[in-house]
């Protein structure tokens, strides 16, 4: 559904067939008396936040329904983001240096919007100082285990491992990245900076990446980063820069809490193509109240 140009009846049987994946796992995971407690709670409820050690439920397409109602997806109603069991997530995430991180070839579109427009974070907050495209394995890795950085952005190709997935790679210039690369830990005197790895641009060369397998567990209970955001499928290149470009805006200039930032760009992206399932794909791992502030 990310991948390819719908007619007008393609795009109504899209959405309803989202709609209907929604309510099934609704109906196939959610047990019996959290659904009961549900219809208590939902209209006293603005943030959710699902702690979980398995990476694969797409928890935020839920779409809780009984006999006389059908609830939006959960990441439309609730600001909400996951977080791994094993490691304490923060309030804060400071603000500092800015690291878009790319290949110096690769067939993507809009990659150059939106490596310039990581770049001019400064321009939404003073903040921010935005450095020079990354694109090398080892700069990349330098900045990872030795350096501090608010955030790191990465945008660019990736493969997906099913049997090993801490052995999925980024595709960078000379040398791909893979989880199993990265052995740091921020905290203890280091910024816990958020990572975005909006990387699923795939589908144009027929190669997909399912982000949850390995980067997750890798940067959030590993490296104990503040704030982890990736795609659990395929997403749409030119959606995937609107994303991008909302999401800070609204986290930086705007001054949301993360996960407030986030719900605002998906359905900025859902409004531009409701039918496509590029809104739905990406998840946030981090206390859905933390706000980008001076360290």
């Amino acid at each position: 559904m990310a991948k390819y140009d719908l007619s007008a009846d393609e795009q109504s049987v899209a959405e309803a067939r989202l709609s209907s994946i929604g309510k099934h796992l609704w109906q196939l995971i959610i047990p019996k008396e959290l659904k009961d407690e549900y219809w208590q709670f939902r209209s006293h409820t603005k943030s959710l936040m699902i702690t979980s050690d398995e990476p694969w439920i797409p928890w935020e397409i839920i779409r809780p329904y009984n006999d006389t109602e059908v609830e939006p997806f959960w990441c439309q109603k609730f600001a909400m983001s996951r977080w791994l069991s094993e490691s304490a997530n923060i309030e804060i995430l400071p603000l500092g240096i800015a690291l878009p991180v790319s290949s110096s070839k690769t067939d993507l579109e809009h990659l150059s919007e939106e490596m310039d427009f990581v770049e001019r974070l400064n321009e939404l907050h003073k903040g921010v100082e935005g450095k020079g495209p990354l694109q090398g394995y080892l700069e990349v890795l330098e900045w990872l285990e030795h350096q501090n950085f608010s955030i790191m952005h990465f945008a660019c190709h990736g493969e997906f491992d099913e049997k090993m997935p801490s052995r999925s790679p980024i595709i960078l210039s000379g040398q791909p990245l893979r989880p199993d690369d990265i052995n740091t830990k921020f905290g203890e005197g280091r910024q816990r900076p958020l990572i975005f790895i909006n990387a699923c641009h795939t589908g144009r060369t027929g190669s997909s990446l399912t982000w949850l397998g390995g980067w997750p567990v890798c940067f959030v209970n590993i490296a104990h980063v503040g704030a982890f955001i990736g795609a659990m499928w395929e997403v749409d290149d030119q959606l995937a820069v609107l994303f991008a470009k909302s999401f800070y805006t609204a986290l930086l200039r705007d001054k949301f809490p993360i996960a407030q930032a986030f719900r605002h760009a998906r359905e900025e992206i859902r409004r531009a193509k409701p039918y496509n399932s590029s809104w739905l794909a990406y998840v946030l791992y981090a206390d859905p109240e933390a706000m980008m502030l001076d360290s």
